[in-house]
């Protein structure tokens, strides 16, 4: 998958939960979620595709910050990591520190605004009240750039 990085040119993210380079098996978390195997050899699996011509690996979906640490402490390659799911979405500082070089948002943002919406629409039918309004960005602030 090619993806534009700020100032950098067009780069291919392969490993956990994306497509790999042609003639390579992916690797997704999903195909492997509970499979019983370490951290350590997973990476080990993700570096056979770094090795393939991968620039990134996008890993979504590490159970906790030992492992997302342990997979950047063992790739040589800058890591991308999702956020978005529940649980399982650190602080930025945390992904930092744990060697993270990159995060995803995926559709956290759009989720975070369908909340609102959903929440404002349930108060309206539930509730027939508008409290919502109060909660609102200020449009001049938000058209502003």
């Amino acid at each position: 998958t090619a993806v534009a990085d700020a100032g950098a040119g067009p780069q291919r993210f392969v490993g956990i939960g994306v497509s790999t380079p042609p003639g390579r098996s992916g690797v997704g978390t999903e195909q492997r979620a509970g499979d019983g195997k370490e951290e350590q050899e997973k990476a080990a699996e993700v570096a056979s595709d770094l090795q393939a011509g991968a620039d990134v690996l996008f890993a979504p979906c590490l159970p906790d910050l030992a492992a997302v640490r342990e997979v950047c402490s063992a790739l040589s390659k800058p890591v991308n990591f999702m956020v978005g799911v529940p649980g399982i979405s650190f602080s930025v500082a945390e992904l930092e520190a744990a060697g993270v070089k990159r995060i995803s948002l995926a559709t956290s943002l759009f989720r975070a605004a369908m909340s609102g919406l959903f929440e404002a629409a349930r108060e309206v039918k539930e509730q027939g009240t508008f409290s919502f309004l109060d909660r609102l960005i200020d449009v001049n602030k938000f058209m502003r750039r």
